[in-house]
């Protein structure tokens, strides 16, 4: 809350963000302790964004090296891991928005608590506000963009096992269907009464299984 003489913050929890501030007060140290309110309520807000830069920068990293991980050792916990990060970012999305549109409206406003000299600072904060914004859309990009990657790695392994077992199913095909036909009852059958239609038969199959799989080496098939 900015008034004439004053500026009045209210913190949810008890932590240790504005103590840099408070220690340029009581020593004070640059242009804080004799500018007006307006100054004092600008740094606040400055101090609030380099905040938001340095978490988003601390996210950044960790989903960086995810999207390094995605690619050479992709394990089952990662798609957590990205919807952990997206909840992360949209988090910090949904509190980033209100502080841009708090000072564009400050930009806009023609208050006389706000000094001239401060609204240049201002501008500054503007643009700290809209890279934190466009980092955190980067990285959500990011994100989709490596939970697409996993995506398609689970189902490029999984049509490779799916060919590997079709191949192979396309081998035994043909040696189910002797078996079949051999292992049939019929009373007139030729072939069974042939002293070497046993040999004959492993000799036919063993010939079946050999060229299939040579054929489907030779396609590129396994």
């Amino acid at each position: 809350i900015l008034g004439e003489n004053y500026v009045v913050t209210f913190q949810e929890q008890s932590v240790k963000l504005f103590d840099a501030v408070r220690e340029r007060i009581r020593s004070s140290k640059g242009r804080i302790r004799g500018s007006g309110p307006d100054y004092l309520c600008y740094v606040l807000f400055d101090t609030i964004i380099d905040n938001y830069l340095f978490v988003i920068g601390m996210l950044g990293e960790k989903i960086e090296e995810l999207g390094r991980q995605i690619l050479s050792n992709p394990d089952d916990e990662i798609a957590g891991r990205i919807y952990n990060f997206k909840i992360e970012l949209n988090y910090l999305r949904k509190n980033v928005r209100p502080v841009k549109e708090i000072i564009l409206q400050w930009l806009k406003s023609e208050t006389v608590l706000v000094d001239k000299k401060t609204k240049a600072y201002l501008h500054d904060l503007s643009d700290l506000i809209t890279q934190a914004e466009e980092s955190i859309e980067v990285y959500s990009t990011i994100l989709s963009d490596g939970l697409n990657t996993y995506n398609a790695n689970i189902n490029n392994k999984a049509n490779n096992i799916m060919k590997m077992l079709t191949v192979f199913a396309s081998i035994f095909i043909p040696l189910t269907f002797l078996a079949g036909v051999y292992g049939m009852n019929f009373q007139h059958m030729p072939e069974l009464a042939y002293r070497y239609s046993y040999p004959v038969f492993w000799v036919l199959v063993i010939i079946i299984g050999v060229s299939l799989f040579v054929w489907f080496k030779r396609q590129k098939w396994l």
